[in-house]
């Protein structure tokens, strides 16, 4: 089965690979559903080394024979998954959550739920515009990304941007 993004999705296909132990004890026919069970709680709905790993989006292609290590059976498991990877000057639609008028606007994306991503729109990127000032809690606004920052297990990306 092959994923597909549509032109204004945020996420992107991608391939990766990932070791996956498996108790003996649980191995029979169904292999191939155990290892998407344990793989989709590692790696779904949180950053990875790559970015923000897509809900309901893991799908595996391949799996090696198992090698046996003590009591476990480790697997090398190559998976397809959308991939929400921010650069700079990508343009994002975001719906503001809050306007803290002392340090600046926070949003989160209006298209995805969960959201893959946390845009601060910081005060002092914005001194020229005259709208950053008149942005309220449920706006629709367009963010140009000027940074990202991400850890493997983080529940979504944070972004410095500013507003367009």
């Amino acid at each position: 089965m092959s994923l597909s993004t549509t032109s204004g999705d945020v996420f992107s296909a991608c391939v990766l690979t990932k070791n996956i132990e498996l108790p003996v004890s649980q191995l029979g026919k169904n292999i191939r559903e155990l290892l998407t069970n344990k793989l989709v709680g590692m790696v779904e709905g949180k950053c990875g080394d790559k970015g923000y790993i897509k809900t309901n989006s893991v799908r595996v292609k391949t799996y090696s024979s198992g090698a046996l290590k003590s009591s476990f059976a480790q697997f090398v498991v190559v998976y397809e998954c959308l991939i929400f990877t921010s650069a700079t000057n990508m343009i994002l639609e975001c719906k503001v959550i809050e306007n803290t008028n002392s340090a600046g606007v926070r949003a989160f994306s209006n298209t995805e739920s969960p959201t893959p991503f946390v845009a601060y729109l910081l005060k002092d990127h914005n001194y020229n515009n005259d709208r950053f000032n008149q942005l309220v809690s449920g706006d629709i606004i367009n963010v140009k990304v000027k940074c990202a920052t991400f850890e493997i297990n983080d529940p979504m990306v944070s972004l410095v941007g500013e507003l367009v």
